[in-house]
């Protein structure tokens, strides 16, 4: 076999690698469907036909030569028509909410739990039978790698036992017996670890459920308690409290992993001006090291207050005062996503108010006249939506914690004793969006409930976004700057922006128009590129160098200087897993004849960053290949770059490429 052909056989056989890589994904994908198809009673035969569908679509992709621009290329194929519904045939059911949208409510004069899609106000389904007077409800997120359903945790406090539902099917999973004589009522499930904490409220003894296998794992006694009230784990899930009002105390426990019943007594803070009743910590960040308290006082002009404890080793110290009440007794507590508000039910005062935790500040949440006397409270996973339950009818009241007005009020089948809103799963993020257009704002958007959760102001026009690889900031390039976002500031600070680098035009003629933004691997390096000049600048982002946050170089196209006068940058921006490369979509002004990929070679990891290595033969550039090359990405591999663009003689004209780099990285 001669060279030229067993070069031909080897690229052959690298696509058919990739075909059978995005085969494996498709069957991935397909068994995800048979899953869903098999929830919702799908027939198999139907499901099988679409699947068949499915896989015999065509993976054909357009084809560029690696080096010479007279290689002939495959033709591209023609659309392919979309993938009918895996799921097709017979009248469909109403769309599934989402779970981080759902609410469960603990109705104990029915013994059933009712579901609420937040979105929507809506009740989901019909009412769940659990057992007899349900009191409390807690949310269980499963484990990243699990393979159960999220689970919902619901103590029956008149027949010793505890229901475990399934947060996705809304079906009972178990029912676990705890000791006789038992009075369940608050529960807390552990953001960590498969166990559940249930408060027996007068026995001072604390149930251990194992959601593993569903059993009870043993109890814990509290000595020295009386009347216990309220639980909560720390947002680690090292720890949980237990409040006594009673006797002026909250009780430490501490997770032991490997002997049942895989919690043990800790310590005991006491103080005998305090009655702490409600309790709550941010389970969506495992490094909060916060506790909130209220202090509820039993005497009549006494004086109440919300504050919180800061504690990394189960050891309570002093609290640190957040805000004073002269009403003798404070309802429910709950804190939003990033401890910027505390919301605390007022029930003599037919309010809930939103507490600034910084300042103490509050504000009243308007309520309607169907929430009289508000008992449980529960907030939405993205923080947007709270609950309010009516303690003496079967009405239940959203609102708008934006606006802080009623939104909603939902009928439900019996007085709501407990609420168990759904947390975002475990891996979600946030994902930043600037809104096309003349929008200066940038949105977050948590991606685990798939709503926006902060928006903030850049006055300086955004245009593109990136974040970096540690997640600590995020880099919007503006018209003729770039913007840095702190992410830990997001949702602290009204206005997250932390600097402004600017000088992006030095040298260059004419006053840049960013459009294109990415950061290097490691952190190191930005690059965005400026459509008005066709260049790529070059930011420095190594803390450690003099020219931190600053331009350090200025790179033309196709080997132009600092500028190019016949091409201009599309936008999209790639680099190779290792960094080594950077490659920037081009196109000429007037003619197609340097359309193509700019290759960037990274010559130092100094203050001098990249330099331009002259290598913009990426893609061929004869008028029988790649026009308006457009967005660009890289394998994960770097064997292999993906840009889409037009082919002006081959209908549909509109196509992928796929590009070749060998050795990895490198055109």
């Amino acid at each position: 076999m001669d060279r030229n052909a067993s070069l031909k056989l080897s690229t052959v056989l690298r696509y058919i690698v990739a075909d059978l890589q995005q085969i494996r994904a498709m069957l991935r994908q397909a068994r995800a469907k048979l899953r869903e198809c098999a929830r919702r009673a799908i027939r198999p035969s139907l499901f099988a036909a679409a699947l068949l569908a499915l896989l015999s679509t065509s993976l054909v992709l357009p084809e560029v030569a690696s080096a010479s621009p007279s290689h002939a290329h495959r033709t591209p194929t023609s659309s392919p028509s979309r993938h009918p519904n895996v799921c097709p045939g017979g009248p469909q059911l109403p769309p599934t909410p989402s779970i981080g949208t759902l609410a469960f409510l603990a109705e104990p004069s029915t013994n059933t739990v009712e579901t609420l899609n937040m979105t929507t106000g809506a009740l989901v389904g019909t009412a769940i039978t659990v057992g007899t007077t349900p009191l409390g409800a807690a949310y269980w997120r499963p484990l990243p790698g699990s393979a159960s359903d999220p689970e919902v945790i619901v103590p029956n406090s008149a027949n010793h036992s505890v229901s475990i539902i399934d947060a996705v099917s809304r079906t009972v999973l178990a029912t676990v017996n705890i000791p006789s004589g038992s009075s369940g009522e608050a529960v807390a499930a552990s953001p960590s670890s498969p166990y559940a904490l249930v408060v027996d409220v007068l026995s001072g003894k604390v149930s251990v459920i194992n959601l593993t296998n569903n059993t009870d794992a043993g109890e814990i006694s509290l000595a020295g308690s009386n009347v216990l009230s309220s639980v909560a784990f720390s947002s680690n899930g090292a720890y949980a409290y237990v409040t006594d009002p009673s006797q002026h105390k909250i009780f430490a426990l501490q997770f032991v992993a490997g002997t049942a019943p895989y919690f043990s007594a800790l310590t005991t803070w006491t103080n005998s001006n305090y009655n702490p009743t409600g309790i709550a910590t941010d389970l969506t960040n495992s490094g909060s090291t916060n506790l909130y308290v209220t202090n509820s006082q039993v005497h009549s002009g006494s004086t109440s207050s919300l504050v919180a404890f800061s504690d990394a080793s189960g050891a309570l110290g002093t609290p640190t005062l957040i805000r004073n009440y002269t009403v003798a007794t404070m309802g429910s507590l709950t804190v939003d996503p990033g401890e910027v508000n505390a919301y605390v039910a007022q029930p003599a005062q037919s309010k809930v108010d939103q507490i600034v935790i910084a300042s103490g500040s509050a504000t009243s949440i308007t309520t309607s006249t169907t929430l009289a006397s508000p008992g449980a409270i529960g907030l939405s996973a993205d923080g947007l939506t709270l609950l309010g339950a009516d303690t003496s009818a079967a009405s239940l009241q959203e609102a708008s914690t934006a606006s802080l007005a009623a939104t909603n009020t939902v009928t439900t089948n019996a007085a709501v004793a407990a609420i168990a809103t759904a947390l975002p799963p475990v891996g979600s993020w946030n994902a930043y969006v600037i809104t096309s257009g003349t929008s200066t704002n940038v949105d977050v958007i948590n991606t685990g409930t798939s709503s926006i959760t902060n928006s903030f102001y850049d006055s300086h026009t955004p245009e593109a976004v990136v974040a970096s690889p540690d997640g600590q900031y995020v880099y919007i390039a503006n018209t003729n700057s770039v913007s840095v976002i702190a992410t830990a500031d997001v949702g602290v600070l009204s206005n997250p922006i932390v600097a402004t680098i600017t000088g992006i035009q030095g040298t260059q003629p004419s006053v840049p128009t960013l459009n294109g933004i990415a950061i290097s691997p490691s952190g190191d390096a930005l690059l965005v590129s400026d459509s008005t000049n066709g260049a790529v600048d070059v930011i420095d982002l190594n803390s450690a160098d003099s020219a931190y946050r600053t331009v350090v170089q200025r790179l033309g196209l196709d080997g132009s200087g600092n500028h190019s006068t016949s091409q201009t940058t599309y936008g999209a921006m790639a680099f190779s897993p290792d960094g080594a490369y950077g490659y920037v979509t081009e196109y000429g002004f007037s003619s197609s004849t340097h359309d193509g990929v700019t290759v960037l070679a990274q010559a130092s990891t100094t203050a001098a960053g990249y330099t331009y290595n002259n290598m913009d033969f990426g893609l061929s550039q004869n008028s029988n290949a790649l026009n308006l090359p457009q967005t660009i990405s890289v394998s994960p591999n770097g064997e292999t770059a993906y840009v889409s663009g037009t082919n002006p003689t081959n209908s549909p004209y509109a196509g992928l490429f796929r590009c070749p780099l060998t050795p990895p990285g490198k055109w």
